[in-house]
């Protein structure tokens, strides 16, 4: 019975470290985001030049 007593601590942990991971990826999106909006503001600039 001492079993059940450890396991819930066990998927918190995970938990907070996928938190943490999550975070993690979120921001990198965010950032790649950004990365593609300013790609395509060039892009835009670029378009426009040409006419």
């Amino acid at each position: 019975m001492g079993d059940t007593g450890e396991s819930p601590g066990q998927p918190e942990r995970l938990l907070q470290f996928s938190g943490k991971h999550l975070g993690k990826v979120k921001r990198h999106w965010k950032l790649s985001e950004d990365v593609r909006e300013i790609c395509q503001d060039q892009e835009k600039a670029v378009s426009v030049e040409k006419e």
